[in-house]
């Protein structure tokens, strides 16, 4: 359904006909939602002709294909292969749908945990419901850089993993272990910026192994089977990211706040060659940017604000912005569950489920102000999608739990301003 609905209003924004750029890139002013947004949607399907064409070693304007997770790469590959006699346009269109159906994952991996969570069915519907009408999961459906691909098996993995049924040890179970593994890995292949939300999640499941006594038993064989499979598919996408290039610019860019292609420096002489050059005054001013920058928008805006322009262009635009950057405006009205997490955290009333995502949002949080280098640039969509599902899933349950004259209505607001923000301003109506 979501895909249906999204494909729709993607393509029926007003709009020139497309045109395609020198890089392959659909120039489609129809796709009036994501036309200011950078060429990372397109890359994928560039990365696939050109592995098609033996042109695999072509750079996208300095990019090459060894500075881009594989995953979306390669599910591409038969649907490019399929439409390779047709024009530029219908090929990309077959690829877009395609892979707007591998970010809809979202759906099922949300669907899963919330399935396991609530009682109430027709609750989880709303939800997903709510999930899909917020900016964060229709941008990063229809602009289709894989991260929310990697959130989906990335939490997926977490599912598989979190032992909330006492009677199960599904650490002890080789389907499990093997599953989350399998779905981790292949993630982590789709965007690595879920190593945030693993860091903050490790050290909670072991501490949990400790402190129930379960940790001096655990079966070491389904953990290392577990581990050889995510070797297998990890390491040779690594061997061959050496073999093209011999050091990491992504990581470059994010740790060490370096993006030139012309830096030949390795990856760890870079990151610390960058640290030499600050103060510690220098390195704890960043850190409080970065934090900062979880709750505000850089990108300003002039928009007058008041009773009457409320709901005006602009500030629909400055909206879609601030739920674009900011991790905690990215919730919307799913906001209203911190309330909720509040109170019961006050009243000690918090389950297993709320204490392991919270925790671990709080350390994958903590670890990426760390140690992303250039300050301000903790922005959502540089972070792990893994870690904001799980807190949309955590919110959600919390407003699950209220009565449905105050369930409901918080739904239909939160379908009311995508309507508002995302349809209205360029002209698409529901009916």
């Amino acid at each position: 359904g979501f895909l249906v609905v999204y494909s729709h209003f993607l393509y029926t924004c007003p709009g020139k006909a497309p045109t395609t750029d020198q890089w392959g890139e659909i120039q489609n002013p129809a796709f009036c939602h994501i036309a200011e947004l950078p060429i990372d949607n397109a890359l994928p399907f560039i990365y696939a002709q050109n592995v098609l064409t033996n042109h695999a070693r072509s750079l996208v304007i300095d990019w090459s294909i060894a500075d881009r997770p594989p995953l979306q790469i390669g599910a591409s590959l038969p649907i490019v292969d399929i439409a390779h006699s047709s024009n530029q346009f219908t090929k990309y269109a077959y690829y877009y749908v395609f892979v707007i159906f591998l970010q809809l994952t979202w759906i099922a991996a949300a669907w899963g945990v919330l399935n396991t969570l609530l009682k109430q069915r027709w609750k989880v519907w709303a939800l997903l419901i709510g999930f899909g009408t917020t900016g964060f999961f229709y941008i990063n459906s229809v602009f289709v850089w894989p991260k929310l691909l990697s959130a989906s098996l990335a939490v997926f993995a977490v599912f598989l993993i979190l032992d909330l049924n006492k009677r199960r040890k599904r650490l002890f179970d080789y389907r499990y272990v093997i599953m989350a593994s399998l779905a981790l890995a292949l993630g982590l292949l789709s965007h690595t910026g879920i190593v945030f939300t693993a860091v903050g999640l490790v050290p909670i499941v072991v501490y949990d192994l400790i402190i129930h006594g379960t940790f001096r038993t655990l079966k070491l064989k389904p953990l290392l089977i577990a581990f050889a499979v995510a070797l297998l598919l990890l390491v040779p996408w690594q061997v061959t990211k050496d073999h093209l290039t011999k050091h990491d610019r992504l990581i470059k860019w994010q740790l060490a706040g370096v993006i030139s292609a012309n830096d030949n420096r390795g990856t760890l002489q870079t990151i610390k060659d960058q640290y030499k050059k600050l103060t510690f005054k220098e390195w704890a001013n960043d850190k409080w940017t970065n934090t900062h920058a979880l709750f505000i928008n850089y990108a300003k805006t002039r928009c007058g604000f008041g009773i009457s322009t409320m709901f005006n262009k602009c500030n629909m635009a400055s909206w879609r912005l601030l739920t674009f950057f900011s991790t905690f405006w990215a919730f919307e009205f799913f906001i209203f569950g911190f309330l909720i997490l509040v109170w019961q955290l006050v009243k000690r009333s918090l389950d297993k489920f709320d204490v392991i995502v919270l925790w671990t949002a709080f350390l994958s949080l903590a670890f990426w102000i760390l140690v992303m280098y250039v300050p301000g640039s903790t922005v959502l969509h540089q972070g792990s999608y893994a870690t904001e599902m799980l807190l949309f899933i955590l919110l959600g349950r919390k407003l699950a739990g209220l009565p449905r004259y105050a369930f409901a209505p918080l739904i239909a607001l939160q379908v009311l301003l995508f309507y508002m923000v995302w349809l209205r301003p360029f002209g698409i109506h529901i009916i």
